[in-house]
């Protein structure tokens, strides 16, 4: 299969069909065309896609690979990264604060801040300021 075509299979089959999506993702990780800047942001945008709508399984694949292949990655696009990531670990139930899908978002939104701590501060604010945020920070506080 060619890179655009693994990236396209992982985002749309990431809810149903998770370990052949998770597969695929990490064949795309592998190609060469990870090395451009092309391959990259394709690659970022088939991550974010998982990380916000495939199951537990795959949301933590495409997590580990946000955070692994962040090297020149701008600010704007940490900014898409977090968002992806706070939305994402918004939606975790108190009881699975402790699951590895949460610990890998936590370490994704740890590598965001850390790279761009004012990008990552404006995502925070802006996502408080969501009413359906409504400030349940209930995995969050478990995980502290």
């Amino acid at each position: 299969m060619k890179f655009d075509d693994l990236l396209d299979f992982a985002a749309k089959n990431s809810l149903d069909d998770a370990k052949t999506a998770v597969q695929a993702l990490k064949e795309a990780i592998k190609r060469e065309e990870m090395t451009t800047k092309a391959g990259n942001e394709q690659a970022v945008k088939a991550c974010l896609m998982m990380v916000e709508k495939g199951n537990s399984q795959s949301q933590r694949e495409a997590a580990v690979v946000l955070a692994t292949y962040d090297i020149g990655r701008t600010n704007a696009e940490w900014q898409e990264v977090l968002q992806g990531a706070m939305r994402a670990f918004a939606s975790i139930k108190e009881k699975d604060a402790d699951a590895p899908l949460a610990k890998s978002i936590r370490y994704l939104v740890s590598k965001g801040v850390y790279a761009c701590p004012d990008e990552a501060a404006a995502v925070a604010h802006a996502f408080c300021e969501k009413p359906e945020f409504k400030g349940n920070t209930s995995a969050y506080d478990k995980a502290t």
